[in-house]
């Protein structure tokens, strides 16, 4: 069914996306000319060492795991606001939901009907 292969591939998709949005690891932040950075600052950096497990630690992961899960359930649902965060105007990201949410409303009244078209999909 497409239904199920558009939803899987939503959830996917907003699974990576969100998963290297809390990670980090890609920012839009441009450092300027006038960032510098002194030998103390790299010091006082590699000396602070963890001081092992950390309670907080352990709720911050738990909580961006909710956070990364839930974006890719909602990506099931509406693509709009992860599609806002890559900066995609608005009306662009409509011409995408569009379609999605046609099949989804095509899939959703086949499973409930039993009604299957096959050459239609």
């Amino acid at each position: 069914m497409m239904l199920y292969k558009i939803m899987l591939a939503l959830f996917v998709f907003g699974l990576v996306a969100g998963a290297l949005n809390e990670a980090g690891i890609y920012t839009t932040a441009i450092p300027g000319s006038d960032v510098s950075i002194s030998a103390a600052d790299v010091e006082d950096f590699a000396g602070s060492g963890g001081d092992g497990l950390n309670i907080f630690y352990i709720y911050s992961g738990v909580a961006a795991a909710a956070r990364v899960l839930g974006g890719a359930i909602l990506a099931c649902i509406t693509i709009l606001p992860l599609l806002s965060q890559f900066q995609v105007p608005i009306w662009l990201g409509m011409i995408v939901q569009g379609p999605i949410w046609l099949v989804t409303i095509w899939g959703l009244y086949q499973f409930r009907s039993g009604y299957q078209t096959q050459g239609m999909d």
